[in-house]
């Protein structure tokens, strides 16, 4: 989701300020500022006067017509909670219910022929019954992890990769 760096209207200012004393970083300050921006054009209108029918029917709109990927929807959607929270709180189920749950694809890291290489380094029969990777993440780290599901998981995929192909190389650790 691209970022708002200059909010334009005193809503989004206002909402900026509230993000900014609520300690929320920069960037997602920008980036939920652009969710509440674009909900603005789609009504045409302030933020502050939408109904709980307009952002139904918005968040519809970005789900089904602009067919948004769900990562992009659930920002945007926490982005608009918040707003509706403490910029402009109003107690509407629709906030409590949506939650855009899409595929959950991970990215190839190891090609086949990369499993088949390292397979053959290990001497050991023993080794070759199976591996299993367990990834503990800081708590501070786990909202950007749902966030950016497909770069962290690359990046850790890629780490283990470098690594078991490091043991492999090693006969003291096969």
């Amino acid at each position: 989701m691209s970022k708002d760096k200059n909010p334009s209207s005193p809503t989004l200012i206002r909402f900026q300020q509230d993000l900014s004393l609520n300690g929320l970083e920069e960037r997602t300050q920008q980036s939920y500022g652009r969710a509440v921006r674009k909900l603005s054009e789609f009504l045409k209108r302030e933020p502050d006067s939408a109904s709980e029918d307009d952002l139904r029917n918005y968040l519809l709109f970005i789900k089904n017509d602009l067919k948004w990927a769900s990562s992009t929807i659930n920002f945007a959607q926490q982005g608009l909670k918040k707003y509706f929270s403490i910029t402009c709180p109003r107690d509407w189920a629709t906030l409590k219910l949506v939650r855009a749950r899409g595929e959950f694809k991970l990215s190839t890291v190891i090609s086949i022929g990369e499993v088949h290489t390292l397979l053959k380094l290990i001497e050991k029969p023993s080794m070759l019954c199976f591996f299993m990777l367990t990834f503990t993440v800081p708590a501070e780290f786990r909202m950007f992890m749902r966030s950016h599901p497909r770069e962290c998981y690359k990046a850790l995929f890629e780490a283990a990769k470098e690594t078991l192909f490091a043991l492999a190389k090693d006969p003291e650790e096969v």
